[in-house]
């Protein structure tokens, strides 16, 4: 098959410490959104990147930063919303420094925060390491949630959670 881009791909992130989970994800335009941690400012962090059909980074060459607080946030993942936007979600550490909390962040097209900038609290838990969480848009503009929780022992549930387009559950 022809190569879309140049021969070499294109860079993403490169960089200390940067730590990918379930990472990637197509829009209705064919735009694919990209998250990841690093710790380019000391504690991790979330950012992402939205790559273009052509290969352009639509959001600079490091990417948008997604959060950025005390303590550590990872174990990002993204779905895009069907409405040109993007929400993100991650475990952090702020206030739990054992298990963490889970948080959740809108970007619009242009890679900018659409609500709280230190993103929207929305569980906390007892997370698998490193937590995975799935998400699927919900067809209005915001998402469903499902991850493991270990709260009620080794095995774990399954828990569910809706976040609305404005961030609320």
């Amino acid at each position: 098959a022809p190569l879309h881009w140049n021969q070499t791909g294109v860079r993403i992130r490169q960089g200390w410490h940067v730590e990918w989970q379930r990472s990637g994800e197509m829009d209705p335009d064919g735009n694919v959104v990209y998250a990841w941690s690093d710790t380019r400012e000391g504690d991790r962090d979330v950012y992402a990147q939205l790559i273009s059909p052509t290969g352009a980074k639509l959001w600079g060459d490091d990417g948008a930063l997604v959060v950025s607080e005390r303590a550590r946030q990872e174990d990002p993942a993204m779905i895009p919303t069907g409405f040109g936007d993007y929400i993100f979600i991650w475990n952090d550490f702020r206030d739990d420094t054992a298990t963490g909390d889970m948080y959740a962040q809108k970007l619009d097209a242009n890679g900018a925060a659409q609500w709280n900038e230190s993103g929207v609290f929305i569980t906390d838990g007892d997370f698998d390491s490193p937590a995975v969480f799935r998400m699927v848009a919900d067809g209005a503009g915001g998402v469903i949630v499902l991850w493991n929780d270990l709260r009620n022992g080794d095995i774990g549930d399954i828990y569910g959670i809706r976040i609305d387009a404005d961030g609320n559950i």
